[in-house]
């Protein structure tokens, strides 16, 4: 997820946030929440609206696109921190 979101920000050159192409990011994180949602009756939420931010772009403003890219990278690398 983290590749393919890396990816996209390269590519965007001079353009703004919102012209990413965020398509594999999207579709990485909206599997990642659909398996937790399987795992978690809560918390599995957040990720489904970052995904869904990142596929309706065009509908969502720059800085909330560049928050939820922002908080996409932090995300943990340990599985174990999504399923506490």
């Amino acid at each position: 997820m983290k590749t393919t979101l890396n990816y996209a920000i390269e590519n965007l050159g001079s353009k703004l946030v919102s012209a990413g192409d965020y398509k594999e990011t999207y579709l990485s994180l909206y599997s990642f929440s659909t398996k937790l949602r399987l795992l978690k009756e809560k918390g599995w939420e957040i990720y489904r609206e970052m995904a869904n931010k990142l596929i309706d772009k065009e509908n969502v403003p720059d800085g909330e696109i560049s928050y939820t890219i922002h908080n996409i990278l932090k995300m943990s690398d340990d599985i174990e921190t999504y399923l506490e």
